[in-house]
């Protein structure tokens, strides 16, 4: 990267945790080395190929060098230091009354926007339109929607998938090119983090929208706060992810 994601400032950029850093605290045993391989996923056909052998890394010591001084010193860890007492008790499974879904809901969208770099570039999805909407008003992007689903148990430490996507019938809103293939309309992005799994979906086609309570056999587990939800509710639901087997299908669902 040449120029912050956030802020666009075009000078040294700093290596920064694709994880907060703080996680490690909260899930001690989060350093420990994990394995992880990169692939390549064709669009529409859904091939897989393997461009990366097996790796052995410390999954929340990975850094990502996409961020300015300013962003990382300034709002970034703002944001960290208000959403930590919030999610604490979630990763845990700790009972919660209520939360702030705006910050947390502008929390994961940070968050999603800074593991991207951890993933093939053909994968990445999230256009710079949504990084401006992000640090300019300091909330998830109105094109997004965020949800919120707990598991039983601590099935991982911490795992991220992501897809990038190409919307069936929609306009691209550029100029077609001979030979370039058009960019992608939207993305999917799952976070898990301890007892907490995030999923938001995000879109760049003006007109199209994704309902709050997608219909899946993870409906009652899901928990939108973006757009925030009024009424009240408590975490964990009493429905949640049961076993490593459901949090990959979770995962895999939300991705596809």
């Amino acid at each position: 990267m040449r120029h912050c994601v956030f802020c666009g400032y075009d000078g040294k950029l700093h290596a920064e945790h694709a994880w907060p850093a703080w996680i490690r605290d909260v899930l001690p045993d989060g350093a420990v080395k994990g394995y992880s391989q990169q692939h390549r996923v064709a669009v529409g056909t859904g091939e897989v190929t393997e461009i990366t052998p097996l790796m052995r890394h410390k999954a929340a010591d990975r850094k990502v060098k996409v961020v300015c001084q300013d962003c990382n010193g300034g709002w970034m860890s703002d944001l960290e230091v208000a959403a930590k007492p919030v999610l604490v008790p979630m990763i845990r499974g700790e009972q919660t009354e209520s939360v702030d879904q705006t910050l947390l809901s502008f929390w994961a969208a940070k968050t999603a926007m800074m593991l991207q770099f951890m993933h093939p570039e053909e994968l990445r999805g999230i256009p710079v339109a949504h990084y401006q909407h992000v640090y300019e008003q300091r909330e998830a992007p109105q094109d997004m929607r965020v949800w919120l689903t707990a598991a039983t148990e601590r099935f991982y430490r911490t795992a991220h998938y992501m897809r990038a996507y190409r919307l069936p019938g929609a306009a691209p809103s550029w100029t077609l090119v001979p030979g370039v293939q058009r960019p992608p309309d939207a993305y999917t992005s799952v976070m898990v983090i301890g007892r907490l799994v995030i999923s938001l979906v995000g879109w760049m086609v003006p007109g199209w929208e994704f309902t709050t309570a997608p219909d899946d056999p993870w409906r009652p587990a899901r928990r939108c706060i973006w757009p925030p939800q009024s009424g009240g509710w408590t975490w964990p639901p009493e429905a949640a992810l049961t076993s490593l087997v459901e949090v990959e299908q979770f995962a895999a669902a939300a991705t596809t």
